[in-house]
């Protein structure tokens, strides 16, 4: 990870072409989400929520921020900042630009952020709405097994 977030920060400093506060280069809010994630899986979250908070305010109109929203609330999944992510999940809800093919990844994040809670009807509801919408056959079966164990904690057979 430190060399991913390196090499991202490279490319930053190297090609960022901001001229009155408009970038130019179409690759820097992508890097700079690759470093929140390289921050991420480092396991250091609060650098991971500065960068990710970061490109949600500084790249607005692009694909880019939405998915820095999501990681946002990965990220105050695995602190224990519940307050925090549900403001953000609701946040995402209400906005009507929110990309239609990020609604699947919405859905897995959401159910991480109950299942985390051990808030297992949202959790489980949330599961649902995404199995209805994946397509892959292997993310299908894994999110149908975990809608099985939260049935069996709940005997339900």
């Amino acid at each position: 990870m430190d060399k991913a977030i390196k090499k991202s920060s490279i490319v930053i400093q190297r090609h960022s072409i901001n001229i009155r506060g408009k970038e130019y280069c179409k690759w820097i809010d992508e890097n700079y989400l690759l470093v929140g994630i390289g921050y991420f899986y480092k396991g250091e979250f609060n650098e991971a929520i500065k960068t990710f908070q970061f490109v949600k305010n500084e790249y607005k109109k692009t694909k880019t921020s939405h998915q820095a929203s999501l990681w946002l609330i990965r990220s105050f999944t695995e602190k224990k900042d519940f307050i925090s992510g549900e403001i953000e999940i609701t946040e995402i809800k209400n906005n009507r630009k929110f990309p239609q093919k990020l609604k699947t990844e919405l859905s897995l994040v959401v159910a991480n952020y109950y299942l985390k809670q051990n808030n297992l009807p949202l959790a489980l509801d949330q599961i649902q709405q995404a199995i209805n919408t994946v397509r892959k056959k292997e993310t299908k079966v894994r999110l149908y097994y975990i809608s099985g164990q939260i049935y069996q904690q709940n005997n339900n057979f």
